[in-house]
């Protein structure tokens, strides 16, 4: 094995850092990821929509996590869904009531190539690809 010494002074940093932190080399103790609400897996890979809510970008539905850990599953990936966001609740853009305020929300579009989200409040989003 031709390892240059940089290499192994890297591989060290690293492995000092994380003895330093408390991480074992041979746990299988999963700490949860910092920020990531407690519905969420570990398998999941998440795009975040702001205010503390995710997308599963490669889940086989569609699907949110909350901000306090429920998950929200849509239809089958592919079929579009069309939802709004607001704190620890979801509502489906067709039924939403005219008392409803648009500040503060999300509307998230589940497309079969990828995932949309704005924010109305400052009319702003970003696209994800599904995984």
């Amino acid at each position: 094995m031709n390892t240059s010494w940089k290499t192994v002074g890297i591989r060290m940093a690293l492995i000092a850092a994380m003895i330093a932190m408390g991480a074992s080399c041979a746990s299988t103790h999963v700490e949860p990821l910092p920020g990531v609400p407690p519905g969420a897996t570990a398998k999941d890979e998440l795009g975040s929509i702001g205010s503390g809510a995710y997308v599963v970008l490669n889940s086989p539905n569609n699907e949110i996590v909350l901000p306090n850990g429920k998950r929200w599953t849509g239809r089958v990936r592919g079929i579009r869904d069309l939802m709004l966001v607001r704190d620890n609740t979801i509502t489906p853009a067709t039924e939403v009531p005219e008392a409803m305020q648009s500040s503060y929300q999300v509307m998230v579009d589940f497309q079969r190539n990828g995932i949309k989200y704005s924010f109305f409040d400052v009319k702003e989003g970003g696209v994800y690809p599904r995984k």
